[in-house]
């Protein structure tokens, strides 16, 4: 009996480690992608297909960037990099699945802003998370400079979005 709960609480604990893979980012690991992300080729502003197909992988890696890891560097690479993998379905929905790991304040409010608008029926956490940030001055204010001159219409759909409940 002893052995049985021995070997269930150990392949808990395995389960648990495997599932929770996006938050064990290593410091080194992050160091890679930001200097990946800097060396990633470009068009104008933006990135290339190709440079975003380059760091699609490090999509975990993305999610787990803090504001002190940015803090010595531009945030605009790291939202145009965002704005590229979005395009793309496997990303979005990468997104709504570990919306909570994303770390970066900024990238999770561009997230939710992309999230709500490209892939309806969106989760609850998406929606609500965009509700709280329109409650606030600043948070607001960040949400129009992303959104653009569309901001008042998608400020109400936010308002009037139902999350269909499974």
């Amino acid at each position: 009996m002893r052995n049985t709960i021995a070997v269930i609480l150990i392949c808990l604990g395995f389960a648990t480690a495997i599932a929770d893979d996006s938050h064990s980012v290593s410091a080194t690991e992050k160091r890679e992608f930001l200097a990946l992300v800097r060396k990633l080729p470009t068009e104008g502003e933006f990135f290339t297909d190709k440079a975003i197909r380059k760091a699609a992988p490090y999509i975990r890696v993305l999610f787990a960037l803090t504001e002190q890891d940015l803090e010595q560097g531009d945030i605009y690479p790291f939202a145009a990099l965002s704005a590229g993998l979005c395009r793309d379905r496997k990303y979005r929905q990468y997104g709504v699945e570990h919306f909570a790991d994303l770390a970066h304040p900024a990238l999770k409010l561009l997230w939710a802003t992309v999230l709500f608008d490209a892939q309806p029926p969106l989760s609850p956490e998406v929606v609500e998370y965009l509700r709280v940030a329109l409650e606030s001055k600043e948070r607001s204010q960040e949400l129009r400079e992303i959104v653009g001159p569309s901001f008042e219409g998608f400020r109400e759909r936010v308002i009037q979005y139902q999350v269909n409940k499974k």
